[in-house]
Order: structure tokens, then C-alpha cells, then sequence
């Protein structure tokens, strides 16, 4: 129906369940019979990474997900899918932390660092951060602190060090939406953005409704960490020569109010 366009990217999100190289080649050559080119592979997701890392195990979370180990399936989906002239991008969730309540699993990133969960205003003053009931009921961590921005900026740096991927395409690069997907974010009330917050501007975001003039000012201020990550993210792959792409919410007020995402910015300036 739709007519072939020479050099167009014709591409697939996958999720990998393979659990051994014939498996993987199997579904590459389905890929391959099928006419598409480029694998957005999901690599790093619902915070655990498909090949062994060392920067997940220097920091005390779960070195790799559990039925991969014995081998390195991003190895293989890289090779076959070369071998093969398909090109593979990690499809990487950037602030999305996974769903496993942290209680129960101590080798999160969220359990070794409560203090870097995203929370929602109500949960301002919570001992633990909140799970996002209208996305898989999962954490999402803070983009305002900087030791976030620092341990995310470790892990794509290891995984297109580590391996020759195509690309590099950025998930969750946002903060969480509420339930109603219209109604302004009421995310990123952590201990960590109050306390700047409150030093730039002398009021504390808990106490700002929508209606305050000054509730725009906070949502900037979030906006900025979003597209602070998303500029430190692309100064790296452009230094490595890696193509960058992001998922992003085609409507611009709804990613602007109630995802804080401002793709408009990122694009405006390269």
C-alpha cells in the first residue's frame, strides 16, 4: 500500500527473548525476510541490561538479566544482524526504573538508591518513592539529580563502548505522566529538586498549584532537566559519531504539560 522508498529506514522495536544464538538468528533472518533493516533492540529495560555490565555491578544492581546469563545475547544480535546488513540501535528506557517492588528486590537501582526515585507531589514527604500506576506500575528515577544524569550517561557509555551498535535510541526520555493523559504532571517533587528549586527561587514546588504564576516556572525547570540530559546524551554521541534518536509524544502540549518533554527545544537547537 505504501510505496518503497530507496534508503528509507525500515525499522522494528524488539524485545529480545531469545535465549540462545540459533534463537537469535532465527528471528533475525524473520526480520530480514521481512524487509526491515534496522532492530531498535531493547537493551536496557525495566532497569536491568541484556549483556553482562560492569557499571550495573559497580554499582550494586543486578549485573544482567537473570535468564541471559551464560552468554551475551547483544553480542550475537549484533553479528548475526551485521552478517546480515541489518543495522541494530539500543533502545535504551533512559528514567524508567522497572516495576519489581523494592522491597523485595535489593539489587534495583531504585532499592540501593531510594533517594533517586521520581515521586509525585502527594508523595512528597514519602519514605519511598511512587510507582507509576498508569505505566506498568513502575519507578521512574529523578532527572533533576545530577548522580542520575551521571550513572545513565556510565551506561550508554559502556554499551557503545563495549559493543559497535548503530545507534542509539532514548526511551522514557521524560518525566512519568499522571493517569489522565491531559492533565498537567504532578511528577519530580523529590528531595533533591525541592531543595534546588527552593535555593533558585525561594518557594518550594509542593506548595505551587497550577493556578500560581509560578507553576510554570517549575515546569521549565523540569522541562530543563529532561532536555539537559537529552544535550549531554548528544554531545557524547555526536563526539562518537553514533546516530541518536529519541521516542517522543507527537502532540507538543501534551509531552510539554503532561510529560514534560520538549522535543521542539531539542530539535531547534541540533
Amino acid at each position: 500500500v505504501i510505496p518503497y522508498k530507496y534508503g528509507e529506514l525500515k525499522g522494528i522495536w524488539l524485545r529480545p527473548s531469545e535465549k540462545t544464538p540459533a534463537e537469535i538468528v532465527k528471528t533475525i533472518q524473520r526480520v530480514k525476510d521481512a524487509g526491515i533493516d534496522t532492530i531498535f533492540l531493547e537493551t536496557y529495560f525495566h532497569g536491568k541490561t541484556i549483556y553482562p555490565s560492569q557499571v550495573m555491578k559497580d554499582y550494586g544492581a543486578t549485573e544482567q538479566y537473570e535468564h541471559f546469563k551464560g552468554f551475551d545475547p547483544l553480542a550475537v544480535w549484533l553479528k548475526e544482524a551485521h552478517k546480515r546488513d541489518i543495522k541494530v540501535h539500543v533502545w535504551f528506557e533512559t528514567f524508567y526504573a522497572g516495576n519489581a517492588n523494592i522491597n523485595g528486590n535489593p539489587h534495583s537501582i531504585i532499592a540501593i538508591h531510594p533517594e533517586w526515585g521520581n515521586r509525585m507531589g502527594k508523595d512528597a514527604d514519602a519514605p519511598q518513592p511512587t510507582r507509576s500506576p498508569s505505566e506498568h506500575n513502575g519507578y521512574f528515577l529523578d532527572p533533576a539529580n545530577p548522580l542520575v544524569q551521571d550513572f545513565i550517561l556510565k551506561l550508554i557509555t559502556e554499551v557503545t563502548t563495549k559493543y559497535k551498535v548503530d545507534g542509539l535510541n532514548l526511551d522514557y526520555i521524560r518525566y512519568p505522566q499522571i493517569v489522565s493523559v491531559t492533565e498537567p504532571t504532578s511528577w519530580g517533587y523529590t528531595e533533591f529538586a525541592r531543595r534546588e528549586f527552593k535555593a533558585l527561587y525561594n518557594v518550594d514546588p509542593v506548595d505551587i498549584n497550577v493556578t500560581d504564576p509560578m507553576w510554570l516556572t517549575w515546569s521549565n525547570y523540569r522541562r530543563g532537566k529532561i532536555t539537559q540530559m537529552v544535550k549531554k546524551i548528544n554531545a557524547y554521541c555526536k563526539q562518537r559519531n553514533i546516530y541518536l534518536s529519541a521516542v517522543i509524544f507527537p502532540d507538543r502540549l501534551s509531552a510539554l504539560n503532561t510529560k514534560m518533554q520538549d522535543w521542539k527545544t531539542w530539535s531547534d537547537n541540533n
